[in-house]
């Protein structure tokens, strides 16, 4: 009976300690230390150290209680990190959004307009644009739901009165064909529903 309940105890805690050590790992290459090269040492030295100390100390007990102080300290320390903008990020999201505000005048600064080839293949481009509030003349709020309906992103559109809405789409911008691509689709959905005749088994014409 004992021999069944150290068993159990070591297949509980062997992939315990495996993602233990994995999340240690990455907490430290992902982490705020200045040098890539010493934070790839530091993550694989912890991820070897936590290896061999299993494999060849002889009293397991001692070695798991090191290893969850050395993991704890290490989990502390990573609360401490503060949030930062200032990473190694992607070229597609390396530059911030901001915006300036003078009266009714809103200036949004650093705009995405990339123009994608492939996933990874893609040029860089930004641009600035003034809006007028007093022209705003709508505003539509959009939720993409994914992975159930506690989780969502959330979107804002802001229509503004005046020449855009009569512009060509030939001038237009990768990302603005995009969207409007996207706009057409959805109200073509929306109009369908409409249309759409009544259900056999509902009774019921959908609304939206």
């Amino acid at each position: 009976m004992r021999r069944i309940i150290t068993l159990i105890g070591i297949l509980i805690c062997v992939p315990v300690i495996i993602l233990m050590t994995g999340w240690g790992a990455l907490a430290i290459y992902y982490s705020n230390i200045a040098g890539d090269f010493l934070r790839q040492g530091l993550a694989a030295g912890f991820a070897l150290a936590t290896i061999l100390a299993f494999i060849f100390l002889p009293n397991r007990k001692r070695t798991l209680i090191g290893f969850l102080g050395v993991f704890a300290v290490i989990v502390a320390w990573w609360l401490t990190i503060p949030a930062s903008n200032d990473r190694k990020w992607q070229r597609d999201v390396a530059v911030l959004p901001y915006a300036t505000v003078q009266g009714g005048q809103v200036t949004i600064h650093n705009i995405r307009n990339l123009n994608y080839r492939t996933e990874t293949d893609f040029d860089v481009r930004y641009y600035d644009k003034t809006f007028d509030l007093n022209r705003l003349d709508s505003v539509d709020l959009i939720a993409v739901y994914w992975a159930g309906d506690a989780i969502a992103h959330i979107m804002l559109s802001f229509g503004f009165a005046g020449e855009r809405a009569e512009r060509p789409i030939g001038p237009l911008s990768g990302g603005e064909k995009s969207r409007l691509a996207l706009a057409a689709l959805v109200a073509g959905v929306i109009v369908a529903l409409m249309l759409a005749p009544v259900g056999p088994l509902s009774g019921r014409r959908p609304t939206c």
